[in-house]
């Protein structure tokens, strides 16, 4: 068989799998509903606006954490490119702070920052500052 048939099989099994778990399991719809009732549910997510609308509002959240981020590591790297004395002296920190998760950082950010637009905002710009 050509690798093109394997994916639609693959779906199909994934589906109806999926559909034998939630009817034979006993599982509540409410916990894991079927595929049928996920994808009645997006249509309505999409035919009410609500689903663009939240994509909208994180890519704006995306970019305005991923610009400062830009803006902030562009301007201490070339601080500290050009200030020896300053990186010798930041680099031990930035060292031990840059592998910690984002995740890890989430209590604090929310306790700091409250529920909203800005701790989802400083998250993406601790995952991205580091890397630029």
């Amino acid at each position: 068989m050509k690798k093109y048939t394997y994916v639609p099989g693959s779906f199909i099994a994934a589906w109806l799998i999926w559909e034998l778990i939630v009817r034979l399991g006993g599982f509540n719809e409410a916990l894991l509903p079927t595929p049928y009732k996920v994808l009645i549910g997006f249509g309505e997510l999409i035919g009410d606006g609500v689903l663009f609308k939240d994509i909208a509002d994180s890519l704006v959240r995306f970019f305005i954490g991923y610009l400062i981020s830009v803006v902030a590591g562009v301007f201490f790297g070339l601080i500290l490119g050009w200030y020896k004395g300053i990186w010798n002296y930041i680099n031990p920190i930035v060292q031990v702070i840059r592998p910690i998760s984002p995740v890890a950082w989430l209590p604090f950010i929310v306790l700091f920052f409250g529920i909203g637009q800005a701790p989802a905002i400083v998250i993406i710009f601790i995952a991205a500052f580091f890397p630029v």
